[in-house]
């Protein structure tokens, strides 16, 4: 068979197993429309539930043979180089992810569990190391759990799982969102890609809602953050690659950075343009088309045509203007400078660069940035109460652990600008700033006075450990205390002693009363001592 015979030919069965494919595909919405000749919704329902409990049975298959035989797999170990060495068991899944019809399995645990073995080899090494995992013994490990599978059904195998690819790293936000270096794609000769390139699935580098400019940046960026993974710098490496991005952002005309979207549903929504009426519930987006048909139809501007439902615009949210409007859509190509309201740069470009990377950062456990491109600080609010706290409440802050819940204090010179995003931190105090909100690196919480106690006790309390009131005073500190707000012991022991209020302490004598039975222990009578009195109402009378 000659060259272009044997292409002419897989060509052909592939066009036939495409074929097959979206036949078989077709049958569960056949069997599960009732106007179908042999609409039987049971058969429906067993289609997708055979398909659930098959992917679920691969992930029982995969972890299994990590967990509990990796470690043990001398034959395997023998074929790898590996053998003789320690290899300790897997305590992790190694089976990552799923999708509709395939197993993500994290490999670096095999490798990570082989004493030395990471040290050793390169990222190519590491590649090629997982092919001959995958070569040696997950092939046949799957052919004969499926055939097993099938077994139990009493029909023959005909699921078969092969290596689609290998990727160098990947990042999972959700469910079809992520994005994948991927180093290799299934060849014969299983040959690592000369060049590796990026899957991404559901983000917003791949969305036509995003113009040119922010998807090609974003893009690169996915590149980068993918390459730096968990030795990522903020400060030092991607807060600067943005400041750049902003000032090419900058100097860009509007049709360039502004988005694209459709307007679906207007008509139903917008009751009146002079003055201007909108129902409740519509979108952003008619509501940008809106407030550009409002200013047409108020100065009776000739030179643009309405945006109609069904148009495609251009949206980006808008700095403060005489008409108060947050957002501003207008016609592709037809930008009216006259009347526009000027575009927010700041929001602008925090929506289209940083927000969709402030979803990575938070996929990969860093701190958010914010839109002045700083790193966003976790400070702890109160949980009841709605007014706002005084200085001597809220000061100082601390930075805890939010794992071991040590705590200590933020400089003085720090606290102000916590929790405000927009406030400048002047150079000379920026490495005194990053090492008090990172001491304790990723798990670093910033907490108020007011809350610290609370927070501790709370996370203490989810993590089984214990902790001690980081205000406490010593008993002996608390007698004098409660000694001089008009508490009167009554009996002396190690814990502190019995009190009991002075004015009752006198009556219950006077009256003959126990007073022993009658007092409480110190920490009680502490709190009752140092809780604020309420004040009464003292009424003028003329």
């Amino acid at each position: 068979m000659t060259r272009t015979e044997k292409e002419t030919l897989i060509k052909s069965l592939d066009l036939k197993q495409n074929a097959i494919k979206i036949l078989i595909n077709s049958f569960y919405g056949a069997f599960g429309n009732r106007y179908f000749y042999f609409h039987n919704n049971e058969i429906a329902q067993s289609i997708t539930l055979q398909g659930q409990d098959l992917i679920k049975f691969s992930i029982k298959a995969v972890n299994h043979y990590f967990m509990a035989k990796w470690h043990l797999d001398e034959e395997l170990h023998q074929q790898l180089g590996i053998a003789g060495r320690q290899i300790n068991q897997i305590d992790k899944e190694a089976a990552i992810y799923t999708d509709t019809d395939s197993v993500y399995i994290c490999f670096d645990y095999a490798i990570q569990s082989v004493e030395g073995l990471s040290q050793e080899l390169d990222s190519n090494q590491s590649l090629e190391f997982c092919l001959a995992i995958n070569r040696h013994r997950l092939k046949d490990y799957f052919k004969q759990a499926f055939t097993r599978y099938a077994a139990h059904f009493h029909t023959d195998n005909r699921q078969d799982f092969e290596l689609e690819n290998i990727s160098r790293s990947a990042i999972w936000l959700a469910k079809k969102k992520y994005i994948l270096k991927v180093s290799y794609k299934d060849n014969k000769k299983e040959e690592l890609l000369a060049k590796e390139s990026l899957t991404i699935k559901g983000l917003e580098a791949i969305q036509a809602a995003y113009p040119v400019w922010a998807r090609t940046h974003l893009y690169k960026l996915y590149e980068y953050l993918l390459e730096v993974g968990n030795t990522l710098d903020l400060e030092q490496d991607l807060i600067p690659r943005l400041n750049a991005i902003r000032d090419e952002f900058e100097q860009l005309p509007i049709d360039q950075i502004a988005f694209n979207f459709s307007v679906r549903v207007y008509d139903d929504y917008v009751k009146k343009l002079v003055p201007l009426q909108l129902e409740k519930g519509i979108s952003i987006y008619a509501r940008a088309a809106a407030y550009h048909n409002h200013i047409i139809k108020k100065t009776g501007n000739q030179k643009y045509n309405y945006i109609q439902s069904g148009s495609k615009i251009r949206f980006y949210y808008a700095a403060a203007n005489e008409y108060e409007f947050d957002i501003f859509g207008y016609a592709p190509g037809s930008y009216p400078e006259e009347f526009a309201p000027p575009m927010d740069k700041q929001q602008q470009f925090f929506r289209m660069i940083v927000e969709p990377i402030n979803k990575i950062l938070k996929a990969m456990q860093y701190p958010e940035l914010t839109s002045s491109l700083s790193r966003s600080i976790e400070l702890v609010k109160s949980r009841s109460r709605k007014k706002d706290f005084t200085d001597e409440e809220m000061y100082p802050l601390y930075a805890v652990h939010s794992q071991t819940l040590e705590y200590a204090e933020i400089p003085e010179s720090c606290q102000g600008f916590i929790g405000n995003p927009d406030a400048q931190i002047p150079p000379d105090l920026m490495m005194i700033y990053l090492q008090a909100i990172s001491q304790f690196g990723l798990n670093t919480v910033v907490v108020p006075k007011h809350e610290l106690v609370k927070y501790r006790e709370r996370i203490a309390k989810k993590l089984g450990i214990t902790v001690e009131d980081p205000f406490a005073l010593s008993i002996e500190e608390m007698q004098d205390y409660v000694r001089t707000n008009g508490w009167t012991e009554v009996m002396n022991n190690q814990d502190g002693g019995s009190w009991l209020q002075t004015d009752k302490y006198e009556r219950a004598l006077k009256q003959g009363k126990e007073v022993y039975s009658m007092g409480v222990d110190l920490v009680k009578a502490y709190k009752s001592a140092s809780k604020p009195k309420p004040n009464k109402k003292v009424e003028e009378t003329a």
